[in-house]
């Protein structure tokens, strides 16, 4: 069994190199790792050239056009039977495909969803969240817990702490969105297209959160404006 993991980098000179080593140092090695450097300005290209001798991972290069747009690239290549999707400020544990490789192994899931630990700028732990371990076999019920767990809060819409079926994400056609609600949307895509998900209890994703990052910066029209295309696409 395959991982295809999906990484957008834009001017990540900073982090990129993390984000990779945590890839090529899976303890599970049966993956591909698209990185798509979208357009920077920096030294992001030359840091991820330095990973090439490694054949599980492709460089893609294109003009910038948002992380939608990264994405919508990254999908013409898609390789395994599990899309993951990691951001360039961010890693994943060691053990992670292995772990989740177990679980799909056993159950076949459509998706199995873990939990995601976050970091200051320093790599300092602040928190955890994490999930209750649990399965949901039908997709009225996926789509009923799921929405439920968004509005009260227990869940996020985050596409990296998910391994997707590729079957069940490979045919989505990404909205003009530049950057903010892609993960909504494509994510919601993935949940009415489910029959079967596994919640993992471990925390596999390290998440880095930056004053800076487009999450905690000031209301902008981009910023609006992608959450109400979101929101209309939904």
């Amino acid at each position: 069994m395959r991982f295809c993991i999906l990484l957008p980098a834009y001017n990540a000179e900073k982090d990129i190199a993390k984000a990779i080593k945590s890839v090529v140092e899976q303890t599970y090695e049966d993956f591909s790792l698209i990185v798509v450097n979208d357009g920077s300005t920096d030294n992001t290209k030359a840091i991820i050239e330095g990973f090439l001798d490694d054949k599980r991972i492709k460089l893609l290069s294109q003009s910038n056009t948002g992380i939608a747009g990264a994405y919508k690239t990254a999908f013409n290549y898609l390789d395994g039977d599990y899309i993951m999707f990691l951001d360039s400020d961010d890693a994943l544990q060691k053990n992670a495909l292995s772990e989740v490789k177990n679980v799909i192994d056993k159950s076949n899931a459509d998706i199995v969803q873990f939990g995601i630990s976050y970091f200051d700028e320093n790599w300092q732990h602040i928190r955890d969240r994490l999930f209750e371990e649990r399965e949901i076999f039908n997709n009225n019920d996926v789509l009923t817990d799921y929405f439920n767990s968004i509005n009260d809060g227990h869940n996020r819409p985050n596409l990296s702490i998910r391994a997707y079926k590729k079957e069940i994400v490979c045919d989505f056609e990404f909205p003009d969105i530049v950057s903010l609600g892609v993960d909504e949307i494509l994510n919601l895509y993935a949940m009415t297209r489910c029959e079967h998900i596994y919640y993992m209890h471990q925390s596999f994703y390290l998440c880095q959160e930056r004053q800076q990052s487009v999450s905690r910066i000031k209301p902008s029209f981009e910023k609006i404006g992608g959450i109400l295309l979101s929101q209309a696409e939904m």
